[in-house]
């Protein structure tokens, strides 16, 4: 055993899902970190929206993450990390 795994925590994988709450949690986290990404580089996302598969403009506000209730947040990201280019240029 290494350190690293002696410093997790065991996790019942059944409870989990049945709570589901972590695993939102972290596929929240992990839309948010996409839109973020996208957004800074200028890439287009594809997300599913009425039932098939759309890709959509970095700058779309209605990019597809308001069904994971992430949008404003991923919003106020992309917009610390446009000021925080502009201010170090």
């Amino acid at each position: 055993m290494t350190s690293e795994s002696a410093d997790r925590q065991e996790v019942d994988i059944e409870a989990a899902f049945k709570e589901g709450t972590p695993i939102e949690e972290a596929l929240n986290r992990a839309v948010r970190e996409a839109v973020v990404l996208h957004r800074r580089l200028g890439l287009p996302m594809a997300v599913w929206r009425d039932n098939r598969v759309v890709w959509v403009d970095p700058d779309d506000p209605d990019d597809g993450s308001t069904s994971a209730g992430v949008n404003r947040e991923v919003q106020e990201e992309s917009e610390a990390e446009q000021t925080r280019r502009e201010s170090s240029t």
